[in-house]
């Protein structure tokens, strides 16, 4: 096992490196409350805008709020709402595609249909609408991010799953007897995996994109919970007066999306057998 770990990250050094900050990432977000120097939500108007210093090494926002403590803090709203919202669209678009693709005919047609219909609106325009819809908060933003997502993941389901259903190991299911539900579950979903996990650590890059321009609009999660989107909001209004509110949240979804991009590409050389380690 360590030998064909060494060697992959031999053979793909950027996304190694992008799977480290990765990882440094979720670590950040699950001991925040150890890691974070101040409460996110201890104000202090007597230090309203102070800049970067000993006693805040991020400075303060236009409350008096440590920016450090509260990007660390978004941190873990931001991969939640990631991870969730990814796993809700890859089951939902798992479930319309796989369904589609292994039936055929009119259920086929009316399944992607209806996927035709989410793709035909921008991705962050169906979020706004869903969450204008459900409304704001966590547990909305995560549904809201997630259905929008779905359509693309179906529509890689559904492709994927064509193809497989032609293969003669298919064909010998349905001859002993295997059952649909069966022959998907068993058969055809662990033959799709490879692009299916591509699209899903892709998606949580945007999810979290989504999530963060859902709370600059003010339609995300609902202030004071600290979040990358809300900071970037804020320090918008100060852009002048205290760059560092906004360049914080700013660089913290930065270096969070282009690590997990790039951990993406890295997923998918190593699962594709023309190129492999």
């Amino acid at each position: 096992m360590w030998k064909e770990t060494r060697k992959i990250f031999r053979q793909h050094t950027a996304g190694a490196v992008a799977f480290c900050v990765v990882l440094a990432i979720v670590l950040v977000a699950l001991f925040a409350p150890y890691i974070a120097p101040r409460d996110p939500y201890e104000y202090d108007v007597m230090r309203r805008f102070e800049a970067p210093s000993g006693d805040y090494l991020a400075g303060t926002d236009n409350m008096g709020r440590c920016v450090l403590s509260r990007a660390i803090w978004g941190t873990r709203v931001s991969l939640q709402v990631g991870l969730t919202a990814s796993l809700i669209g890859a089951f939902m678009g798992l479930v319309m595609g796989v369904v589609a693709g292994y039936s055929g005919s009119t259920v086929e047609a009316i399944l992607m249909r209806i996927v035709d219909v989410g793709l035909s609106f921008p991705f962050i325009l169906l979020a706004i609408l869903i969450t204008a819809f459900f409304g704001g908060g966590l547990t909305n933003v995560m549904i809201a991010v997630g259905i929008a997502r779905a359509p693309r993941m179906a529509r890689i389901a559904h492709a994927a799953t064509r193809q497989v259903r032609e293969n003669e190991y298919i064909e010998a299911s349905r001859a002993v007897g295997a059952n649909h539900i069966r022959i998907m579950s068993r058969h055809i979903l662990p033959n799709i995996t490879a692009p299916v996990i591509v699209r899903f650590t892709l998606d949580v890059a945007i999810a979290i994109l989504a999530e963060s321009s859902l709370s600059f609009l003010g339609m995300g999660i609902t202030p004071p919970t600290p979040t990358w989107g809300g900071i970037i909001a804020v320090g918008r209004e100060h852009l002048r007066r205290a760059p560092w509110i906004a360049s914080t949240a700013g660089a913290a979804i930065f270096a969070t999306v282009l690590s997990i991009n790039i951990l993406g590409d890295g997923v998918r050389d190593y699962l594709d057998p023309k190129v492999g380690v």
